[in-house]
């Protein structure tokens, strides 16, 4: 069982946490966490009670870890994650009684960091048209002044007096 969920080193709470937590940790499944919650602390237990100080315990922090690790020692059931980038996460705990029978099924909690707002599908695709429509009017400008060139070239060249050909330009 997941005994505790703390994040940022405040443990959560139902009653004080609503946005984040609504229910009991023991039928939540899954939070969400903003781009500032990036430390994460579970805590969990197993019901064996016969020489709980042998149990053994694995697990896995899926989108983090690659594989399952062993937690040594057994008396230290927390688990803490600092500094998560942004994505979705399911922490998975297995535990073994004194007798050496792992429990296959274990426990599982799902939880995910959103990202900053410049980490964002729409920041990027807001960056990506701000810079095309830059580049738009960087070349309508250079167009327009490479005009006014041409132009300038040609009355300088012709009979009329050059100051006029300003005025008008």
């Amino acid at each position: 069982y997941i005994t505790d969920i703390n994040v940022n080193g405040i443990s959560l709470d139902p009653k004080k946490d609503k946005k984040i937590i609504r229910n009991s940790i023991t039928y939540t499944n899954s939070i969400k966490l903003n781009y500032r919650q990036t430390r994460i602390k579970l805590s969990f237990a197993s019901l064996s009670y016969v020489r709980p100080e042998v149990n053994q315990y694995a697990y896995q922090m899926e989108g983090y870890d690659k594989n399952w690790s062993d937690l040594t020692p057994a008396t230290e059931r927390n688990i803490e994650y600092w500094n998560l980038p942004f994505g979705k996460y399911r922490f998975q705990a297995q535990a073994a009684n004194s007798s050496g029978v792992w429990n296959l099924q274990g426990v599982a909690f799902a939880f995910s960091v959103e990202p900053y707002f410049y980490q964002t599908l729409f920041f990027k695709f807001f960056v990506v048209l701000l810079s095309g429509l830059a580049l738009v009017v960087l070349f309508i400008g250079l167009k327009r002044f490479w005009y006014l060139q041409k132009l300038k070239n040609k009355y300088k060249n012709s009979t009329l007096d050059p100051e006029k050909v300003e005025n008008y330009l």
